[in-house]
Formats: C-alpha cells, structure tokens, sequence
C-alpha cells in the first residue's frame, strides 16, 4: 500500500544508512535537493548538515541524538517489518525522480532489495552506488 508522506513536483535524495561515498549525498543533492532520510540514513545526513524534510523507517537504527533534532512532524515511523526501509521510503515518496544513496554496503539482502525495489517504484529511481571516485551517475527526470 502506497501512503505518500512527501510529495514533490521536483527529484529527492533518499538516504538509507549504509556506506555512500564521501560526496554521494552532497552529489545526489545537487540532483534532488530535498532530503528524505531512511531509519540510520538520519544520523548520515545530520552528520552532513544537510536537512531532513522526512524521516521514514522503523527508527531501529537512527539514534537518540539525531531523532532529538528532528522536528515530530518530520517524523514517519512505519513499523511493519515485512518490508525493508528502502521500500518503505519509496512509497512514501511522491517525485519525478528519486535518487538513492547510503543503500549499498553492508547487507547484501539489502542492497538486493534496494535494487529490486528500484525497479519496481512508481517514480524513477536511481540507486546510487559510487565503486570509486568520480564515477557518480548522472541523470535527468524522464
């Protein structure tokens, strides 16, 4: 079931907490300037300075702190388990194009569904997964 949190008539970033390159998230950005953070994809992007316009997730990564400094009304907690947060945060995300960064590294069960999702999404999505330095995909909204 598709519940839209954050509707936007122009791209988002969706940050996930995995491993993103040092300048994916400032990159995506450029690309998509509002910032949707995934459950431990909060503690990234407070740690980048950037702002968060929503928090989606099961919240059992994202820590204290960073929960502390997200306004309530910014906070989406979608509990159910049967999906990952990646999923959670593309049917919650209404855009032309969704660019996805901090969702490889780690769980390789993850990164699988990351990519089957993608696929799957409403709106383009862009899964974006730096092997080395300048190679970040570049891409405009269909």
């Amino acid at each position: 079931m598709k519940t839209t949190i954050v509707a936007s008539r122009s791209p988002v970033t969706v940050i996930g907490g995995g491993q993103p390159g040092p300048n994916d998230l400032n990159e995506a950005l450029q690309l998509a300037p509002m910032c949707v953070a995934v459950d431990g994809g909060a503690n990234l992007a407070r740690d980048a300075g950037v702002e968060i316009a929503a928090l989606v997730g099961d919240f059992d990564s994202v820590t204290p702190e960073t929960l502390s400094q997200i306004p309530p009304a910014r906070q989406f907690k979608l509990a159910e388990q049967e999906t990952t947060d990646f999923d959670k945060a593309l049917r919650s995300v209404a855009a032309p194009l969704i660019v996805a960064v901090g969702f490889s590294g780690g769980r390789v069960d993850h990164q699988l569904a990351a990519l089957s999702f993608s696929g799957a999404a409403s709106a383009p999505a862009l899964p974006a997964h730096r092997r080395r330095a300048g190679d970040f995909p570049r891409a405009a909204p269909a």
